[in-house]
């Protein structure tokens, strides 16, 4: 992430918390892989939020609130910026999004069987 320009050294512990409590990866020979239900819930967020999930929009929107930290924002027409789109695409995603729930038991089951071959 840091390599990217997304995130901040004090948010990886917690990031990475996040992700494995949730079983969206799995810790193997010291590195991250994805389950199943991680690639299940990522696809279904770049598709419903394809402007916003992707590493040139995290590391520019961190710059603005760098900005506004800074002084050199103003955080409501920021924030202006980024919820108008965003709330048509969450309308829309509400509309489009499956069970996950439901899709994570099947996810499981497909990976406790992956796990077995």
């Amino acid at each position: 992430m840091e390599e990217q320009g997304i995130g901040r050294p004090s948010t990886y512990a917690a990031i990475i918390t996040t992700i494995e409590d949730r079983v969206y990866v799995k810790l193997q020979e010291k590195k991250f892989y994805p389950t199943s239900l991680g690639k299940l819930v990522t696809e279904l967020l770049i598709k419903s939020f394809p402007d916003i999930l992707n590493v040139g929009f995290t590391a520019q929107l961190e710059e603005k609130l760098d900005k506004i930290e800074e002084g050199e924002l103003n955080w409501i027409k920021v924030l202006n910026e980024f919820y108008t789109p965003f709330k048509e695409s969450l309308a829309k995603a509400n509309e489009i999004m499956t069970n996950v729930k439901k899709q994570q038991e099947e996810a499981e089951k497909l990976e406790a069987l992956n796990s077995q071959v």
